[in-house]
């Protein structure tokens, strides 16, 4: 019986990664639909809109950029520092 039990096993695996991979073409496809549905319905031009995500996308970038080093300063403070010794 236990290489009936390894197929059910095999089974489940293959199962289990049929499933991930109809929900990241469920995820890539309701991305696109999104998009073309925003493209669509956007009330600005295709230059003023394209000028509004650029703008946006510097900002986040810059708060996500100070927030990473927020972060790494803490990490930092956080690690014991070379020649300490640990109790």
């Amino acid at each position: 019986m236990p290489h009936h039990d390894k197929s059910e096993e095999e089974h489940e695996k293959v199962h289990t990664r049929g499933g991930a991979c109809k929900m990241v073409v469920a995820g890539v496809l309701g991305s696109v639909i999104g998009a073309a549905a925003a493209m669509l319905l956007s009330p600005w031009r295709g230059a003023e809109a394209r000028l509004r995500l650029k703008e946006r996308a510097k900002d986040v970038g810059s708060k996500v950029s100070d927030k990473a080093k927020d972060v790494a300063a803490k990490a930092k403070e956080m690690l014991p520092q070379k020649g300490e010794d640990e109790d």
